[in-house]
């Protein structure tokens, strides 16, 4: 498949990102709230990058559909790519964490937020879902080849426009739907969806010159309302503005033709976005680590926010070579022997 440098590297600021969120609204230091008001008035809305995670993950997921991959064997991957870090953050929370220790099951099953069990809390809120929604979809892409993108866009509908008629456009929520639909489950299968309709019509885009001076100028467009809205002031009162915003900007970092997606186009950067998913689930382990270390209660406001982002993204970075990558790389060589021993027979 190709590599799109350019989006892992802003799935890896979007980790950073939600870093500085979660920090900044529900982790800091007591001692240090009132030195922080601005900036935590100023990032309410930060939350949303969730959603450029859900629209990436769907572009990858329809780019992945391409494949001859079974159903099983897409989901077997899933599993090996999602679990070991989930795993490994779920035991240490038996530590690091009373509160979040309560949901250890929930989380082990994969069933938190699923409306399968009645919890849905906690930053890892999404990654059950996220597994689901991605076995659905991938489904209904392999399944109905003929009508799959009528499907798709039914769902991208049905999810926004429900979420938008319960929640007055703001997406951080977990309100049940139905007794066997949540509001998280349907924003992450409403996310995917935005992500596989951009490998829609990407493709098709493929073959339409677009002048680069308008794919500039629609960049530049979607970038300032984006970082102006997530972490200057808040510029729009509806999260699905953003959830249109993010879906323009990743359509043009798949074109690669404009300057910043050219400019990210690199495998140094792009290399980086191997680092999310570990970075975003680590956070809260982070966060409950540093907040009994000295630096809680001796640096300075400036000093412990930026240690505590930057250990954070380590700690999610060895997290990555500690349980992801060690298990990604026996469970392929794993798989690589198999398939050579059914060929030699």
């Amino acid at each position: 498949m190709k590599r799109f440098f350019n989006i892992d590297f802003f799935r890896f600021l979007s980790a950073i990102g939600l870093v500085y969120f979660h920090l900044l609204h529900y982790n800091l230091p007591a001692r240090y709230i009132y030195e922080y008001t601005p900036l935590i008035n100023s990032t309410n809305t930060t939350y949303i990058i969730v959603e450029l995670f859900l629209i990436i993950s769907g572009f990858f997921l329809y780019k992945t559909s391409h494949h001859e991959q079974s159903i099983l064997k897409f989901s077997t991957n899933r599993l090996v790519r999602l679990y070991p870090a989930f795993l490994f953050y779920a035991l240490l929370t038996l530590i690091t964490s009373p509160y979040a220790a309560q949901f250890f099951w929930d989380n082990i099953l994969m069933l938190q937020c699923t409306q399968i069990v009645p919890t849905c809390s906690g930053i890892i809120w999404f990654v059950a879902p996220f597994f689901w929604a991605c076995i659905l979809i991938y489904t209904i892409l392999k399944k109905f080849p003929k009508i799959n993108k009528y499907i798709i866009l039914i769902l991208l509908i049905f999810g926004y426009f429900t979420m938008e008629y319960i929640s007055n456009g703001y997406f951080n929520t977990f309100t049940p739907i139905t007794p066997y639909l949540n509001f998280a489950m349907l924003r992450v299968i409403a996310g995917i969806c935005a992500g596989v309709t951009i490998g829609f019509i990407s493709e098709k885009a493929q073959k339409i010159h677009i002048p680069n001076i308008l794919l500039n100028i629609t960049e530049i467009l979607c970038i300032v309302p984006i970082i102006t809205h997530l972490f200057i002031r808040p510029v729009f009162s509806n999260d699905i503005y953003c959830v249109l915003i993010f879906s323009v900007f990743v359509f043009l970092l798949t074109l690669n033709k404009s300057i910043i997606s050219r400019l990210t186009n690199r495998p140094t950067l792009g290399h980086l976005g191997r680092y999310a998913y570990c970075i975003y689930i680590m956070q809260q382990v982070s966060f409950d680590i540093l907040n009994h270390t000295p630096i809680a209660h001796h640096a300075s406001p400036n000093q412990t926010l930026v240690i505590y982002i930057l250990l954070s993204t380590l700690i999610g970075i060895l997290t990555y070579y500690i349980a992801e990558r060690p298990i990604i790389w026996l469970y392929r060589n794993f798989t690589s022997c198999k398939f050579l021993q059914t060929t030699h027979h």
